[in-house]
């Protein structure tokens, strides 16, 4: 069994770095995916809108509502990803149940995704024990991590660590 281990120990000390790192990253992000993921999403409706318009002529008024039924899923598909963008962003669950909540969220999202990678929970830490600040951080240190072990190791298993130490939290992956 191969692993890696990736320790984020005194998360709190350099909150203020992540904070801002993470919203010129977030931009970055945002207006990259946005560009790539929904671009093509409005230019596929535009063709589709553009086609059923030139292809009016001639047609039964019933030849042309199915014709733009066809650009239907389309936009669906678009909002879809536009919620998929958001919710990676900032899940809105972190406001509404918490970090602990968005954590076991995320790790059954992620295991959906990466079946072959087992994650074991350790947490130690009672949601009234997180600053608001923090959470947003501690999610995206987290998700960042989680992304990055799927990304570049080979390992199957990951054990993931939440605890309050002197003061300061500690997610260990």
């Amino acid at each position: 069994m191969e692993g890696l281990v990736l320790g984020l120990v005194n998360v709190t000390r350099r909150i203020k770095a992540e904070v801002a790192l993470r919203k010129s990253r977030k931009h970055f992000m945002t207006a990259q995916e946005l560009h790539d993921s929904i671009e093509q999403s409005l230019t596929a409706i535009k063709f589709g809108l553009e086609n059923s318009l030139d292809e009016r002529a001639g047609r039964t008024a019933e030849e042309q509502v199915e014709s733009l039924r066809g650009v239907i899923p389309l936009v669906q598909q678009a909002i879809e990803e536009v919620r998929r963008i958001h919710t990676d962003l900032r899940p809105s669950m972190l406001d509404d149940l918490g970090i602990l909540a968005t954590i076991n969220w995320f790790c059954r999202e992620f295991q959906m995704i990466y079946s072959n990678i087992r994650i074991e929970k350790q947490v130690a830490v009672q949601e009234n024990e997180v600053p608001e600040p923090l959470k947003m951080v501690i999610f995206r240190v987290l998700q960042e991590a989680m992304n990055n072990i799927a990304k570049h190791s080979n390992a199957d298993f990951v054990c993931l660590c939440f605890k309050k130490t002197d003061g300061s939290h500690s997610v260990d992956c």
